[in-house]
């Protein structure tokens, strides 16, 4: 889960979440408004829903990020994996985190694309609870 904070120093926001199971920690040039962080708020369910999803790209949040070249280095180690372990893990990984957050943060869903929606749903059919 990611958290808006703000600097200290600057009394601006940052984004502070995992991907990858790398921390990362991304500088907004906004001050700390409630405004700011509404916006800032919507950045961050976009790229949890994303990142939930395994579309997401950070490059395309984020294309000057310091962050950029080690995330792009921890991809590269995941794609070079033959065996297809990872993916199934991911895979596995992704089914529980949907049927958790589905039930806790219906919101993402609105943020989801629904093809990708029916394609989790078509390949963890049995996995994922219907919401109540």
């Amino acid at each position: 889960m990611a958290k808006i904070n703000v600097r200290k120093e600057t009394g601006k926001l940052f984004i502070d979440f995992r991907y990858r199971n790398v921390r990362c920690r991304e500088q907004a040039d906004l001050t700390d408004t409630p405004s700011n962080r509404r916006k800032l708020k919507g950045l961050v369910d976009r790229i949890e829903a994303e990142i939930l999803l395994g579309t997401f790209d950070y490059a395309t949040f984020f294309p000057n990020s310091t962050m950029l070249k080690k995330i792009e280095s921890v991809e590269g180690a995941l794609r070079s994996d033959q065996s297809g372990g990872v993916r199934a893990t991911h895979q596995t990984f992704l089914c529980c985190t949907l049927s958790a957050r589905l039930t806790v943060r219906r919101d993402l869903i609105m943020l989801l694309n629904l093809t990708n929606i029916r394609d989790i749903v078509l390949t963890f059919r049995n996995d994922i609870k219907p919401l109540q």
